[in-house]
């Protein structure tokens, strides 16, 4: 098989058109370059070069592989330089999946720490269901993706988990709920249209639980199910519509004081927990490395975030 040395050598030679020039720019013995390049030349199975009184030139052949030769070379000093580029971070692609959620609360403080960087590599976001992420991650059409409540029993999978974050409900600033004395009850909750995002099987029946609970079961109101958190801030803005919510993904709206932070305590099953997801046995790139470190960072700290937005809803 050829190799890039035999070439390296070859391309010397034509260079210089004699050994002993080319096996001192080589730094190779005489010797040496010549058994390269008659390996070469056994593996090619036709000669390369002509030796003449005063110099050695190349044969029709030996033109043919100089050309190719310089080519290749080329190349692989080119990927060598990109290599080396890559492990710095100065380029590459990063091609990432996120939820709708994950992609307001965790996605983007993760790419914006990215951006902080002096680098030039590209990212490609694609927003979607847990489902169809997986689905783009099993094709190797995303490096990875971040989604909500990823089970982990498939094997080709390695699932990050990260810290599961409580859901609350909010409403606009000035609703009637925020000037109610006493505890809120379900029955009070119930009296407005309803936001959320598109519900689990677990957290429908702990619904019907609580409707059930309160003799509410023909209760009817309006319910906007959307997995798109700006379009239901919007939707709360606008109307007395309560809808759920994990902290961070309201957080600025909280702190601006367009919507208010409900005292109402929802089951652990309405909580969000989102994952890291990648292919199994899979080595990261550099780029994925540092943006899973992001992530994980960012995570760490998010838990002042969400309680300082309860906090402040409660005061």
């Amino acid at each position: 098989m050829l190799n890039l040395t035999q070439l390296r050598h070859a391309a010397a030679l034509g260079r210089e058109q004699n050994f002993a020039r080319a096996a001192a720019e080589l730094e190779l013995s005489q010797p040496a370059l010549t058994r390269s390049i008659q390996s070469l030349e056994r593996e090619l199975g036709v000669k390369l070069f002509d030796r003449q009184p005063r110099q050695t030139v190349p044969t029709a052949f030996g033109a043919l592989v100089l050309k190719h030769a310089d080519e290749m070379l080329r190349r692989a000093a080119q990927l060598k330089r990109d290599v080396d580029k890559m492990a710095a971070l100065e380029i590459g692609e990063l091609r990432v999946g996120s939820g709708p959620y994950p992609a307001r609360t965790i996605l983007g403080p993760a790419l914006a720490e990215l951006c902080a960087k002096s680098s030039r590599f590209r990212v490609f976001v694609t927003v979607d269901s847990a489902d169809r992420l997986k689905d783009l991650l099993l094709k190797g059409e995303i490096d990875l993706f971040v989604g909500d409540h990823v089970a982990e029993d498939d094997r080709r999978l390695d699932v990050i988990r990260l810290k599961e974050r409580p859901t609350v409900l909010y409403c606009r600033s000035g609703h009637p709920l925020t000037r109610k004395e006493g505890t809120l009850r379900t029955a009070d909750i119930l009296r407005y249209p309803l936001g959320y995002p598109n519900p689990r099987p677990d957290q429908q029946e702990a619904a019907r639980v609580l409707i059930q609970e309160e003799g509410m079961e023909s209760a009817r109101r309006t319910t906007v199910i959307a997995d798109d958190i700006a379009l239901l801030l919007s939707v709360v803005r606008s109307s007395d519509c309560v809808a759920f919510a994990t902290p961070d993904a309201i957080i600025d709206e909280v702190r601006q004081g367009h919507v208010a932070i409900l005292p109402y305590p929802l089951p652990t099953v309405f909580g969000s927990m989102a994952s890291v997801v990648r292919l199994q046995d899979s080595t990261p790139s550099p780029l994925v490395r540092v943006f899973v470190t992001a992530i994980r960072q960012h995570d760490a700290s998010a838990f002042i975030l969400e309680h300082g937005a309860i906090f402040a809803a409660r005061r």
